[in-house]
C-alpha cells in the first residue's frame, strides 16, 4: 500500500506545529511562573512579615545570595522548558552581574538560538556586548553595537555601551558624540561625569 504524500506532508506539518505550539506554551508558563515569584518575593519584603519562610526570601533579595537564588530557579525551570528565551537571556545577565562572564557568554549563545525572532535577538546584544567589554574584546562589542545604534533603533543602554567600546579603543571623539546625546550625560545624571572627561581630555589635546 502506498502512501499519499499529501497526507504525509499535512501530518509533518501538523506535528511541527504542534511542537511549535507546545514550546510556546511552555514558554508562556515559565514567564508567568517566574513573574509570580518575583512579585511574592517583593511582596514579603514590602510587608515585613516575620516568618521563617518570609525571612529568608527577604534576605535572598540583596546582592549575590539574591542573583544565585535567580539563577538557580531559572535553571529548574529551563530544564522543563529548554527553549525558553527569556529564561536564558535572565540567566546570561544574572552571571553577568556576578562577573561569571564564560557562563554568561555560555547564556548568550543559547539565548540567540532560542530566539525566534529578530526583536529577541535584539535583546541579547547589550548583553554579549557587556561580556565583550569586560574581557577587554572592544572591536568585538562596537561590531555588534553599530548596527543597533544607527536610525531609530538605538537606545539608551545600547549607546552606553558603543561609547565604552569606542573609549575602550581610544576613540574618544566618537565616545563623546555618543554620551553627548544622552540624557544621563546632563544634569547630574550616570554618564555626566564620563562626557565631562572626556571633554576636558579633548580640549586638552587640540
Amino acid at each position: 500500500m502506498g502512501i499519499n504524500p499529501n497526507r504525509a506532508l499535512g501530518s509533518s506539518c501538523s506535528s511541527i506545529s504542534m511542537v511549535a505550539f507546545s514550546r510556546r506554551i511552555l514558554s508562556s508558563l515559565c514567564s508567568a511562573r517566574y513573574w509570580f515569584t518575583e512579585n511574592i518575593t517583593s511582596g514579603f519584603s514590602q510587608v515585613g512579615d516575620s516568618s521563617v519562610a518570609a525571612r529568608s526570601l527577604i534576605d535572598l533579595d540583596e546582592g549575590q545570595e539574591r542573583a544565585l537564588y535567580k539563577i538557580e530557579f531559572l535553571s529548574r525551570l529551563l530544564r522543563k522548558s529548554p527553549f525558553w528565551f527569556k529564561g536564558h537571556l535572565l540567566i546570561a545577565r544574572e552571571l553577568l552581574e556576578l562577573g561569571r562572564i564564560e557562563e554568561s557568554y555560555c547564556a548568550c549563545q543559547t539565548a540567540q538560538r532560542a530566539a525566534q525572532s529578530e526583536p529577541e535577538e535584539r535583546l541579547v546584544v547589550p548583553i554579549l556586548a557587556a561580556n565583550y567589554l569586560a574581557t577587554g574584546q572592544f572591536g568585538t562589542a562596537k561590531a555588534i553595537l553599530e548596527p543597533l545604534v544607527a536610525g531609530e533603533k538605538g537606545d539608551e543602554e545600547i549607546s552606553e555601551l558603543l561609547a565604552a567600546a569606542h573609549m575602550g579603543l581610544g576613540e574618544r571623539v566618537e565616545a563623546e558624540k555618543i554620551l553627548s546625546g544622552l540624557p544621563t550625560a546632563k544634569d547630574g545624571g550616570r554618564n555626566e561625569a564620563v562626557l565631562l572627561y572626556l571633554q576636558k581630555n579633548t580640549k586638552e589635546k587640540e
